[in-house]
């Protein structure tokens, strides 16, 4: 599995692609240092080894979705990147609104309705009241 750690994205020098520094991971074990200016250039890699960038090549390639002719490690890390920061948008979201899903519906990945107030057990006995025991409140679950 594909993971990055110690990401900092820098919002206000992204231009084209973000602008960020993280360590990539395989499996568990420290590949490479990743970064980009967020000038629209490839990223930079930083391999602890020769042996750990084949490798990681080799299980981007193994991942890759059928068809897709323009697959690579840049667009695997790109995908994390978007994860991540998908992720940190919604934990601040959390601090100051309630998110929750009503039953029976259907959303699109992080999408949410919204409460807007901090999520507390007034919110909570308003939204089962409502939507039944089955609306999924977000909050609880954690991101």
């Amino acid at each position: 599995m594909l993971t990055l750690k110690n990401v900092k994205i820098h919002q206000g020098l992204s231009e084209e692609t973000y602008c960020y520094t993280a360590t990539l991971y395989l499996n568990g074990k420290k590949v490479a240092v990743c970064s980009n200016h967020g000038h629209g250039g490839p990223d930079d890699y930083d391999w602890v080894s020769k042996q750990a960038q084949e490798e990681t090549e080799a299980f981007v390639e193994s991942k890759r979705p059928e068809g897709d002719s323009i697959w690579c490690l840049e667009i695997a890390v790109g995908d994390l990147l978007d994860d991540h920061e998908e992720e940190r948008l919604l934990k601040r979201k959390l601090k100051k609104e309630t998110l929750f899903r009503k039953p029976g519906e259907t959303y699109e990945r992080g999408e949410y309705s919204t409460v807007v107030a901090p999520f507390d057990g007034r919110v909570k006995s308003y939204l089962v009241g409502k939507y039944g025991p089955e609306v999924f409140i977000l909050n609880e679950k954690g991101v």
